[in-house]
């Protein structure tokens, strides 16, 4: 489960690479992204953006929100858990689902 730290009170701004078996890029053109198995804070915060199709990659940004809990929260004994959402990719009628995706916020 890949697991993203950034500091709490910033946007997190990563890349999404999408690869076949023998490691080429996936061409993304009309592909759509959604968020799913996501608390529901997050759903909002989470934006795909500057696509370049062809070389298989998406810009992905989870804006911050002080509804996020932190791993201090979590740690002294909060019922919240770490945030985590999987992103689905779907071409057509293909559909790739990420694995569990976690956020630490520190």
């Amino acid at each position: 489960m890949p697991k993203i730290q950034a500091t709490r009170g910033t946007d997190i701004k990563t890349v999404l690479v999408y690869t076949d078996d023998a490691g080429a890029p996936i061409d993304l053109t009309n592909a759509t992204y959604r968020v799913f198995d996501a608390q529901d804070y997050l759903l909002s915060k989470i934006k795909f953006t500057d696509k370049a199709p062809t070389s298989g990659t998406v810009n992905m940004l989870v804006e911050w929100g002080d509804d996020i809990p932190d791993h201090t929260n979590i740690r002294a004994g909060s019922s919240a858990e770490l945030p985590s959402f999987r992103v689905q990719m779907t071409i057509g009628t293909d559909d790739i689902g990420s694995e569990q995706i976690v956020l630490e916020y520190i």
